[in-house]
């Protein structure tokens, strides 16, 4: 006969963590994702302002916004610390072989990188992006800059920010006939599963 485990207000008694980091990794992980995710959820809901004709996941970048004559492609990040070079780096690097395939007409349209970060850029990036040789198709929007588009969500510091801003955006959604809150979920969850590789 097996013993009714006891409980507490948070869980099972003595079910602590035997990794705390690695359960600050995990937790971490999936904040980021969640970040993003929500993210693309606040672009779907500004869709037809925007005047897209698509929005993508998880390709050439976490997400591509087709617009007429140009193509957004988004980088979101979520740090703990002010953003460095080495957070972004890798996507920027990555955007040259992007421009290359749009100036040999291999994809339509202007493309643009917009970095999407929770937290300030640190003071090297600061330095780094002032130059005159940071290239003009490359944007970084942070909590403290402004959208580089008025249609462009902005970038939230938390988690909480990001669902009060997209909560209050799907409230404006015409003849829903759900609470904006659970509309939220239901994109973000649509959005989950179109990561995986599934649906159009």
């Amino acid at each position: 006969m097996s013993e009714t485990p006891a409980y507490s207000d948070e869980g099972l008694v003595g079910d602590t963590v035997i990794d705390a980091d690695q359960l600050v990794r995990i937790t971490s992980l999936h904040r980021g994702f969640l970040y993003q995710h929500l993210y693309t959820v606040a672009c779907l809901l500004r869709f037809k302002t925007a005047g897209m004709h698509k929005l993508l996941v998880e390709r050439d970048e976490d997400l591509e916004a087709v617009l007429p004559g140009r193509r957004l492609y988004l980088q979101v990040k979520t740090r703990s610390r002010p953003l460095q070079w080495g957070d972004i780096s890798g996507a920027v690097d990555s955007f040259a072989a992007v421009r290359t395939r749009h100036s040999e007409g291999k994809r339509p349209g202007h493309p643009q990188l917009v970095i999407v970060a929770n937290v300030p850029l640190g003071p090297q990036l600061v330095t780094k992006t002032a130059a005159a040789d940071w290239p003009g198709d490359i944007t970084l929007l942070t909590p403290r800059t402004a959208p580089p588009e008025a249609w462009l969500p902005p970038a939230w510091s938390d988690l909480d920010e990001a669902i009060a801003w997209c909560t209050r955006e799907a409230a404006q959604v015409p003849f829903s006939s759900l609470a904006p809150l659970t509309l939220v979920w239901k994109l973000a969850a649509r959005v989950v599963y179109a990561c995986t590789g599934h649906g159009e």
